[in-house]
């Protein structure tokens, strides 16, 4: 028995690891994580692949369209189809069909990732209290500020050299080379008589190397008697 030629092998592999390395780097693309590349990385693209082709062969199965997808006709030798086969689907078709549920499949799992649904279940279940999230500050700021009115907390700033920010968090980040770093819009300096000194528009960007802590408040609403 001959063995496998190694070039037919190295295909047959990549051909099984493309759809997950696809839904990986689409996912990661959405749902920033600090994990750095790994062999579990591999593992979860075997995963992910696997996840594709169930997907593919299941939608295959219901629609009732056989594809033409096939492992052999990559084998020295053979035919692109076998003689007397007939597909519904030829092999670019099911590639091309196959690239779009790994690209959506990579989708869902960074929207899941992003904004931590099936770690919110996972809580509601009592089976966990972590979040899906690599810090704190990103379930902070993305949880709490989704969208801006009225009755949206703003954040005050305290600087380390003692001065102090007041403004609304347009966009963080959870990048911790510099520490975490958020840029305020509709922000001003607060003085030491608590006067507010307007930042023009669009903002200010704030560096987390230089932050000592960030405080959170409601707005009090005009003739609310809440506190903020």
């Amino acid at each position: 028995m001959e063995g496998i030629p190694a070039s037919y092998a190295v295909i047959v592999g990549l051909l099984i690891l493309l759809p997950g390395f696809v839904t990986l780097l689409i996912e990661r693309s959405l749902a920033y994580s600090r994990e750095p590349a790994n062999p579990l990385l591999i593992a979860r693209s075997l995963a992910y692949s696997l996840v594709d082709y169930t997907i593919f062969s299941g939608l295959a199965v219901v629609s009732g369209v056989e594809s033409g997808f096939r492992w052999d006709v990559l084998a020295p030798g053979s035919m692109p189809v076998a003689p007397g086969a007939e597909f519904d689907l030829p092999v670019a078709v099911s590639l091309v069909a196959l690239l779009a549920i790994a690209i959506g499949t990579g989708a869902v799992i960074g929207a899941f990732k992003t904004n931590d649904w099936h770690m919110r279940v996972a809580r509601w279940a009592g089976l966990t209290q972590l979040t899906g999230r690599d810090s704190i500050w990103s379930d902070v700021f993305q949880d709490s500020y989704r969208k801006r009115d009225d009755t949206s907390p703003y954040v005050v700033v305290h600087l380390k050299d003692g001065r102090r920010l007041v403004g609304w968090p347009e966009y963080s980040s959870n990048e911790f080379h510099d520490g975490p770093v958020v840029f305020l819009t509709n922000a001003g300096w607060v003085g030491d008589n608590e006067r507010l000194e307007q930042i023009p528009d669009p903002g200010i960007l704030v560096n987390g190397t230089e932050v000592a802590f960030v405080q959170f408040y409601t707005p009090v609403r005009e003739g609310s008697h809440g506190q903020g």
